[in-house]
């Protein structure tokens, strides 16, 4: 099982911070313009694992420098499905993540709660 498989799923922000590169780019499936740097893409992890209920990933494809995790979750009552991205360097630390989540009206709902949550504080 991936290091980040292990740590998102977990909610476990310290170690998402040891497997992020610095540098890390994010594509959030909620915004045009990707996040760049460790510690705003910990920000918004940290409110999304904050708001996310039943998260399980059920599919995993991995091969070196790359992996592809399928996943499952709810907001409000709302079903989700997405993929995580990740591009990975020689030192195991994840360079780049894309975020895929569907359908339209959950990743909306998703949007709406991670924004409340950073607006209010929570998490990190």
């Amino acid at each position: 099982m991936s290091a980040f498989r292990t740590a998102f799923a977990g909610a476990d922000i310290a170690a998402l911070e040891q497997i992020l590169h610095p540098e890390v780019r994010f594509c959030s499936p909620a915004v045009h313009t990707p996040y760049a740097g460790r510690e705003v893409t910990l920000v918004v992890l940290d409110a999304v694992t904050s708001v996310m209920e039943a998260f399980a990933y059920v599919d995993e494809w991995v091969e070196p420098g790359r992996e592809l995790l399928r996943f499952t979750a709810s907001i409000d009552g709302l079903q989700l499905e997405g993929v995580d991205l990740l591009e990975i360097d020689a030192d195991g630390l994840v360079t780049d993540l894309t975020v895929m989540i569907r359908p339209l009206r959950g990743l909306e709902r998703l949007t709406r709660r991670v924004s409340e949550a950073l607006e209010s504080g929570e998490g990190r």
